[in-house]
């Protein structure tokens, strides 16, 4: 398995990083999303803010009013004045952008404090705003920004938090169009909440920078304020593959409408023999430590961020995990980030899946595997990986050592790197049946490489259908010159036959 990268597609929504954070494209579009800005402020730094971890270097209306110590980026609001910062390196009309923060103590009287989205070096931006009490509560408001003045775009509803002296808080804002989407909560909540206010702005409609602000009311200091990281994201709409109602998709994948779900959290390591999951919505990973476990009509949606290589659900394949059964379920990864994918092993069965948003959706690292109608799709690409100079290698499917592999009448798509990647990282590949599949994306939709091993053998290609949206035009597949295989039948989607390239 590997841990490949920022880039998150879904056919109806998108699924960001430690929240859930869902938009709404056209269903004729796919949603992207890539890292542009980061910063964690582990530096320090006397007078301004420093080069961000991405995003480049900060721009302050007042330098000397900033610093930063011990992972935070600090400074005073002065008396009615506002101090502001955005990055020099994003510009970016549409965007997704987190505040992580921290009030050490509440003010005396209300104070202002806002993330920023289309910043310009003229003032002008749309800011999520809340306004803060000497109580800890606050109201919630989306604004659009000039050097003079400030104009509210929704309602200030007050927020169902208040702000804890020393807790850490999320503020949320994104830009999409004329739309602009505000929320704050705290960080130890375990999902996202629903957008609080929701807004329409004309202007600022250009590219911008990502920032923050703070202000204090004429004739009041504030408190100091510790901003513990700032996050954005890229958004593009695109057109995208639809499957059709004979190929797998939105309405035979993943859980039977109507279908009863109970939500359990935590995650699962399942011991047991003959373990039958039915029925739950899982905020969290399963592992499966036993023979013959069957999951069926469930969701998961994994747990924490991962700090190493994870699949939010994982048959081990050494010998206890075998015969493993996954079908009529959705893996749906919340919180997703370079190390996290959404299925991987060997010896298990997949039927009628829908697996999404993880950097791979699926990593099949041994033998004796079936995946079959099912729908694999929209994987998040990561601009960095601590793997890959360019970024995450995000495939549908992964293949890096097995046998008796069958990949048959499934839709994959939404693969940066490929629908699927064959390679012999782990061990022999061999033995593989790929047959009546739907292929799309991808910088060549198939990677068949024998790497580190010279010649691969046993693999059969037949009947597959390609669509022409691979990022290098038209390629269906790329394989190495000592790769014997199989290929019949496979054309695009204007039934014209589809021709593997050569290489090497």
């Amino acid at each position: 398995m590997k841990p490949s990268a920022l880039l998150i597609i879904l056919a109806a929504g998108v699924t960001i990083a430690a929240a859930a954070v869902t938009l709404a494209p056209p269903a004729s579009a796919t949603t992207t999303v890539t890292l542009n800005a980061r910063d964690a402020f582990a530096r320090s730094v006397f007078t301004g803010l420093g080069t961000a971890d991405v995003g480049g270097t900060w721009v302050t209306n007042s330098p000397t009013r900033f610093r930063v110590s011990h992972g935070a980026a600090i400074y005073p609001p002065g008396s009615g004045q506002t101090a502001a910062a955005r990055l020099s390196g994003v510009n970016r009309a549409d965007e997704f952008a987190r505040l992580t923060f921290v009030f050490p103590t509440l003010p005396a009287v209300g104070q202002i404090l806002t993330v920023r989205t289309r910043m310009q070096p003229d003032g002008r931006s749309i800011a999520g705003q809340i306004r803060l009490s000497s109580t800890g509560a606050m109201r919630i408001s989306v604004m659009s920004v000039t050097a003079t003045t400030n104009t509210a775009l929704s309602s200030a509803p007050i927020v169902p938090y208040t702000i804890v002296p020393g807790a850490r808080y999320n503020l949320e804002l994104v830009t999409v169009g004329t739309t602009e989407q505000a929320r704050i909560y705290p960080t130890t909540a375990t999902s996202a909440p629903a957008w609080q206010v929701t807004a329409s702005a004309p202007a600022p409609a250009v590219p911008g920078s990502v920032g923050f602000s703070g202000s204090t009311l004429t004739g009041t200091t504030g408190v100091t304020v510790h901003v513990l990281g700032v996050y954005g994201l890229a958004v593009q709409s695109t057109p995208t593959f639809v499957p059709s109602s004979a190929q797998p998709g939105p309405t035979n994948t993943g859980v039977p409408a109507g279908t009863h779900l109970t939500v359990h959290y935590g995650d699962m390591n399942i011991t047991t023999p003959g373990t039958v999951i039915s029925g739950l919505d899982i905020h969290g990973s399963v592992n499966i430590a036993a023979p013959n476990v069957v999951l069926k009509n469930s969701i998961v949606r994994g747990g924490a961020f991962p700090t190493h290589g994870h699949c939010i659900v994982e048959d081990n394949g050494k010998g206890n995990g075998l015969n493993f059964l996954i079908e009529d379920t959705e893996l749906a990864p919340t919180n997703v980030n370079y190390y996290q994918n959404d299925i991987c092993g060997g010896n298990f069965t997949a039927l009628r899946i829908n697996s999404h948003s993880g950097v791979d959706t699926m990593d099949i690292a041994g033998s004796n595997v079936t995946v079959k109608d099912s729908w694999l799709h929209d994987t998040t690409h990561f601009a960095y990986s601590p793997e890959h100079t360019n970024g995450t290698h995000n495939d549908g499917i992964e293949i890096t050592v097995g046998s008796n592999i069958n990949i048959s009448h499934n839709v994959i798509r939404g693969g940066s790197n490929a629908a699927i990647q064959i390679t012999q990282d782990q061990g022999v590949t061999t033995g593989l049946t790929i047959a009546n599949n739907w292929f799309d994306g991808g910088t060549c939709s198939l990677h068949i490489n024998d790497k580190p091993r010279v010649g691969m053998t046993g693999l059969s290609f037949t009947g597959n259908t390609f669509t022409p949206n691979s990022s290098i035009a038209h390629c269906d597949a790329v394989v190495t010159h000592t790769v014997t295989m199989t290929w019949t039948g496979n054309t695009w989607t204007t039934g014209t036959p589809a021709t593997p390239i050569v290489y090497g």
